[in-house]
């Protein structure tokens, strides 16, 4: 047996050792592709109309073996809510917004479709008018 192991082509560096390796990782990033559920968008455009308060828990007498509650580590609830604006958002994104969205691509599509068929209409008659011709 040779004490060398034989020399391996399958790896890119020894495939082209003049090249630098770090090159394949100089491709141009993309920016993120946005989130752009409902619910995230929903919840951001209610915020500033929810108002939250601070729970303290009830603070008893430090005893033996009882650990201290931590500043800031008591649960919030809903203190205020303006209902008129919530119910705006809530109008606004689920009935009006999709309304005029389908009312307008009814229109233009209406008034698209005798267009999209003239356009359809020209391009097709010389391809027929070509194949008549071939055969």
């Amino acid at each position: 047996m040779a004490s060398n192991p034989p020399l391996v082509f399958h790896e890119y560096k020894h495939q082209y050792p003049t090249r630098n390796n770090n090159d394949r990782h100089e491709r141009h990033r993309r920016p993120p592709i946005p989130d752009l559920r409902f619910e995230i968008s929903y919840l951001r455009s209610i915020q500033p109309y929810i108002h939250f308060r601070s729970l303290k828990p009830a603070q008893k007498p430090e005893g033996k073996g009882e650990r201290k509650v931590k500043q800031g580590s008591g649960k919030t609830e809903p203190a205020n809510i303006e209902w008129g604006h919530v119910l705006w958002i809530t109008l606004r994104d689920q009935v009006m917004s999709p309304l005029f969205q389908g009312a307008l691509w009814a229109l233009v599509s209406f008034y698209l479709t005798p267009y999209s068929a003239r356009l359809a209409h020209t391009l097709s008659s010389p391809l027929s008018q070509m194949r008549k011709l071939a055969s």
